[in-house]
């Protein structure tokens, strides 16, 4: 039993960290448009803003390699005690870093180059996570024990959440925009350094991994997934594509969403979202051990669907700009959300095969964040632009919803089955 609790904890406290930092900057958007992109249209500010959020997603394919590859030949524990050092050192720099008043062009440049070495570590830890904690849980319980993974994801986004309401409520606009959103990333420094400690520690004492191959050798687990397992990394990039756009345009873009297209003020917003969260990392685990009764396949075919047939109906009532009618489209989605962030991480780690398993997870989930997750809130700003409707993100939520309906529908239950195979 002493066991199965510190493999929850070595799964959960790392994505805390890292989505935290990872996440802070989707939430203070509208204030970093300003801060770093001082153009005279707000649009172009904001577009430019959610365009380096975007930068960091595309580093995370490469991390996906870097990581599989050290977690299929030296370890699982090797790689994510770096991907946690990997995501605070450039989290802590981001709060000193220059306005584009003081330095000018190189503000937003450094600003860049920082958000890329976060994806780079985000492409290692929650997949590596998934992977360790699947490996390590009873198998009837599979579910549940990877579940939190993600509820340390969700954790972290909520953190982020409640620190960026905290802080946008307490602080007059002059000062948020002066060095107030600075303590922010500040509030990193000290939770990186915990957990970093926590992890190293809980991973000394933990045992490898279910079929995790001998260390050493010259193998290429990249090399090996690229020629043998196409069809997988298909199947698992028309899953994470679903992951993708609905987690981030729910978690991350809505609270921009409603600042700027329904003039919500932004402290609202954020209350708003960190309440969808609170409720959300109640439901994950939850989620999860429905999945061990019930199966991966009828939960991911549910959140699916439902995203379909309700995404437009609730992107209208959120584009009212009515606190409760936003709380309430809001808590709808987190519903919808909870089925499946409680369920993909065992779904995707089972049909994965054991020799490079971290390597195929990693590489095909981290493509599709890369594509389509870090560009969600730009997508979506452009799709209100240009068809000049405020539901037009809903458009986005059915296609992906579609997809994944359908590749769920062609696929077998796994909740049975064996990761040594």
């Amino acid at each position: 039993m002493k066991q199965h609790y510190r493999t929850i904890a070595v799964g959960s406290v790392g994505n805390i960290m890292e989505w935290f930092d990872f996440s802070i900057y989707g939430y203070f958007a509208p204030v970093i448009a300003r801060v770093f992109f001082p153009a005279g249209d707000h649009f172009l500010s904001l577009l430019a803003t959610l365009g380096i959020f975007a930068s960091g997603f595309l580093m995370r394919p490469l991390g996906a390699a870097y990581f599989g590859h050290l977690g299929d030949t030296r370890g699982r524990s090797r790689a994510l005690v770096l991907s946690v050092v990997l995501m605070a050192v450039p989290t802590c720099l981001m709060g000193f870093l220059p306005t584009y008043a003081q330095a000018g062009i190189w503000a937003p440049v450094m600003l860049t180059l920082l958000r890329l070495i976060q994806g780079f570590s985000v492409g290692g830890e929650l997949t590596g996570s998934i992977t360790y904690m699947a490996e390590q849980a009873p198998a009837a319980h599979r579910g549940f024990f990877t579940s939190f993974a993600t509820f340390g994801t969700v954790s972290g986004f909520l953190l982020g959440s409640l620190t960026g309401a905290v802080i946008t409520e307490n602080f007059s606009e002059d000062l948020l925009f002066s060095w107030g959103w600075r303590t922010a990333f500040w509030c990193g420094i000290l939770l990186g350094a915990a957990i970093f400690i926590v992890r190293r520690g809980l991973l000394a004492d933990s045992p490898s991994g279910t079929g995790l191959p001998e260390p050493g050798g010259h193998r290429s687990p990249v090399r090996e997934v690229l020629s043998q397992h196409r069809p997988l990394l298909a199947r698992i990039f028309g899953i994470a594509s679903f992951i993708a756009v609905s987690y981030y345009m729910i978690t991350v873009y809505l609270s921009t969403f409603l600042s700027s297209e329904t003039h919500l003020p932004l402290p609202m917003a954020l209350k708003i979202n960190t309440l969808a969260m609170g409720v959300l990392i109640v439901l994950v685990p939850l989620m999860g051990a429905l999945s061990d009764r019930w199966g991966r396949k009828p939960l991911m075919l549910a959140s699916s669907l439902g995203f379909v047939l309700l995404s437009y109906p609730l992107f209208h009532l959120l584009s009212n700009g009515v606190p409760w009618d936003d709380l309430m489209a809001q808590l709808v989605f987190v519903v919808l959300i909870a089925l499946y962030e409680g369920t993909y991480p065992a779904l995707l780690a089972e049909i994965c095969p054991a020799r490079v398993r971290m390597t195929a997870f990693s590489l095909s989930f981290n493509l599709s964040m890369a594509v389509l997750g870090g560009t969600t809130p730009l997508v979506a700003t452009l799709l209100i632009r240009e068809l000049d409707t405020k539901a037009a993100p809903s458009f986005y939520l059915i296609l992906v919803g579609l997809v994944c309906f359908l590749v769920t529908l062609g696929m077998r239950e796994t909740k049975d089955c064996s990761l040594s195979d």
